[in-house]
């Protein structure tokens, strides 16, 4: 067995000072932290929605848009994850979960408040690499909480959420080679409380400007790791993270059934490396790379009138992903090559329609081109 693997379970006892580390075995050689947009009106429009005004899923990006809604918003939605290929070669399988659950509406004239559940990761791998590895890792987030807004000018809008995020993390990892091996254990079940604030600058009727930051977490976990020919055994503690986010965009009405949006976020993926430990040895601190990034979002909705009180929107956009997984860059390569490959930038295409009367409105998107394919549908009234 190659040193880089003899020395996974010894590294364990070498590095259990670091409490606040997350571990690089290979339960996680795969694994990113991947963000889906659970709003179906949001995932058609490639996410750029931190600067729309005139939807209660706002709360997903920018709770400052809950003041420029004119009714009460009520929504509630279904999400599919397909299948997809990781670049270490293991399998993310195909998951359900509820979609964005929420609303909000006016108490006043200037103040605004809402409730949202939504589930915006979920990670099911199956290892499938190299001959002799075997293991699985899975991996949800569940947000929930609530968000108040203020309008203390017209054109001023501000917002601040609390959300209880939620992890759960379960893996297994077991790796053999001549008759000996090791295997690895992960476990957590942990709720974070975070804050995140917006601003809204409405630009005449026909425009606004969007800021928002969504910070991130750190939730506890542990590893319990052995050789599997009766030698040693520890249990080490370390995170998961997640990035924090900060966003900026603009949404423009140049004529009234067309709407335009359009938005940067610099996502501190390098957050995740701050309480990363390698946990194969021999490898430094260094040698894994994951690098904050921005990511680039466009989005196009058409309104086509049917009836006077009836209409459909036709919508579009495109997303460009920074790379979230790890890779290894440092010396000492197996010979089959990085157990940590990385991840390349992804540009995703999203498309979607909705159907709405003055009080209800039915919403579908689907995500194509990306590490997978995600649909989501939902349904919400207004009054």
């Amino acid at each position: 067995m190659r040193s880089i693997e003899a020395f996974a379970v010894f590294a364990s006892l070498a590095y259990a000072a670091a409490s606040s580390a997350q571990t690089n075995d290979g339960n996680f050689r795969g694994w990113g932290y991947y963000v889906d947009a659970t709003a179906p009106r949001a995932a058609a429009m490639g996410g750029a929605f931190v600067a729309v005004t005139d939807d209660a899923s706002c709360l997903a990006w920018n709770a400052a848009g809950l003041t420029t809604l004119t009714k009460t918003d009520l929504q509630a939605g279904v999400l599919e994850r397909g299948s997809g290929s990781l670049g270490s070669g293991d399998i993310a399988q195909a998951q359900s979960a509820a979609g964005f659950v929420g609303g909000g509406g006016k108490l006043t004239k200037t103040i605004a408040f809402g409730a949202f559940l939504m589930q915006p990761h979920a990670l099911d791998i199956d290892l499938q690499g190299a001959s002799g590895t075997s293991g699985f890792l899975r991996t949800t987030v569940t947000d929930g909480g609530f968000a108040l807004a203020w309008s203390p000018l017209r054109a001023l809008h501000l917002g601040v959420r609390l959300n209880v995020t939620h992890l759960e993390a379960q893996g297994e990892y077991l790796q053999t080679a001549s008759g000996a091996g090791i295997g690895a254990s992960q476990a957590s079940a942990q709720s974070k409380l975070t804050g995140d604030a917006g601003v809204l600058l409405r630009v005449g009727e026909e425009a606004s400007l969007g800021f928002s930051f969504t910070q991130g977490a750190r939730w506890d976990a542990s590893r319990l790791s052995e050789s599997l020919g009766g030698g040693a055994v520890s249990r080490q503690a370390f995170q998961i993270s997640s990035p924090s986010t900060l966003r900026g965009g603009a949404a423009f009405r140049p004529a009234p059934r067309l709407l335009l949006t359009a938005e940067a976020d610099y996502v501190f993926l390098a957050r995740l490396g701050d309480t990363f430990l390698p946990v194969l040895q021999p490898a430094r601190h260094g040698d894994y790379l994951l690098q904050s990034g921005i990511e680039a979002r466009a989005g196009v909705e058409v309104s086509f009138p049917i009836r006077s009180a009836v209409s459909i929107q036709v919508r579009g956009g495109l997303e460009s992903q920074a790379p979230a997984a790890f890779a290894f860059v440092g010396q000492g390569l197996p010979s089959g090559g990085s157990p940590f490959p990385g991840d390349p930038r992804r540009t995703v295409m999203t498309v979607g329609a909705g159907i709405e009367t003055r009080a209800v409105h039915v919403d579908a998107a689907a995500a194509l081109l990306g590490m997978r394919t995600v649909l989501t549908a939902g349904a919400g009234v207004r009054f």
